[in-house]
């Protein structure tokens, strides 16, 4: 986090949160007695200030007696927290954002409820969200995407080129995931670099692949095993049929996307096209923009209940189910493809 953000961060702890105790009020009442010190009756200060007389009276006999003017404490349950155990809720949440109340709570000893501590992060404008889950991006990453970006906005990239390309993609489901996290984070700082939690893989998996066009979805087909580059061409084999009969028809060309992947782009993949002329190869650059059927495997995995899928046969009905549902959307292919220009500026 920034120095500037993380000023304005704890010059909001403990904000007074009544009128009574609030530095301007606070002034105003010091004034009563500069006045009253510089010579002034209470009448005359009334008049000065606009306040009744009693309440010039008040305060300056309170300042007298008590030797201050702040208001004095009220009746109802007192704080549990100190001023320094806000700094420390705060200066933890800003150290570590992925974590719960709960884990702050103890960490920090704390003498109060885990609720007690959500409250006063709430009161310094701290929410809790799920954090984004995005993969990290290199230098070298990023420039690729800017270099690509810059590439494909020109203008003979318009609607009908985007309408005709086929975006290829894979993607693999797990049997088990990481549990659900949540981040402790300003408002508007959504995707600041501390504030997302990075990918993680494990327990069984089953892995397919996609195809999409403006047109609808196309064919998801499971991969055996691990993929390798025999196993993509098997696969290539089996959909290009598939397009020229749904999507692309003969002669018209083929313009086919896929990322960057060691397999795309082995010797044996790169023959392959080699030997199909009509099929037009354009590679997203490693860790592309979001502009392909990325958006599908996004969307099933929304509604993707983790806790049925205890077998690999549960994923791959679950996954065909989900694919069959997002074909019936209307339109959904057909807005993805007219976001790409749109992406690839912003990306």
């Amino acid at each position: 986090m920034n120095p500037v953000r993380r000023r304005r961060i704890q010059q909001r702890v403990h904000r007074p949160k009544g009128r009574a105790d609030r530095p301007e009020v606070i002034s105003q009442r010091g004034a009563f007695i500069g006045m009253r010190d510089a010579g002034m009756t209470m009448a005359a200060i009334s008049r000065t200030t606009g306040f009744n007389v009693k309440t010039v009276t008040k305060w300056i006999r309170r300042s007298d007696g008590e030797g201050t003017v702040a208001t004095r404490p009220r009746s109802g349950r007192p704080r549990l927290l100190t001023p320094e155990d806000d700094q420390r809720i705060v200066q933890a949440v800003m150290d570590r954002p992925l974590t719960s109340t709960v884990d702050i709570t103890q960490e920090l000893n704390l003498p109060c409820n885990p609720e007690t501590t959500r409250r006063h992060l709430n009161e310094i404008r701290y929410k809790c969200y799920i954090p984004p889950k995005k993969e990290r991006l290199t230098p070298e990453n990023k420039v690729s995407r800017l270099e690509f970006a810059r590439h494909y906005i020109r203008d003979e990239y318009d609607a009908n080129f985007w309408n005709s390309v086929i975006w290829t993609d894979e993607k693999s489901f797990m049997t088990t995931a990481a549990r659900a996290r949540l981040c402790w984070r300003p408002v508007n700082t959504r995707f600041a670099e501390e504030n997302i939690q990075q990918l993680s893989e494990g327990g069984r998996s089953v892995s397919f692949h996609g195809w999409m066009w403006s047109g609808g979805l196309g064919d998801l087909t499971r991969i055996d095993g691990h993929l390798n580059s025999e196993k993509y061409i098997q696969i290539l084999g089996t959909i290009i049929p598939s397009i020229r009969a749904t999507a692309i028809h003969a002669p018209n060309p083929i313009r086919f996307f896929h990322d960057k992947s060691s397999i795309h782009t082995s010797a044996l993949v790169r023959n392959w096209f080699a030997q199909h002329p009509d099929i037009q190869v354009i590679v997203l650059p490693t860790k592309g923009c979001d502009v392909n059927v990325l958006n599908v495997w996004a969307m099933m995995q929304r509604t993707w209940d983790i806790q049925d899928e205890r077998h690999q046969a549960a994923i791959v009905n679950h996954a065909t189910a989900e694919w069959e549902n997002l074909r019936r959307l209307p339109n959904y292919c057909q807005r993805l493809v007219d976001s790409v220009q749109t992406t690839e500026y912003n990306n």
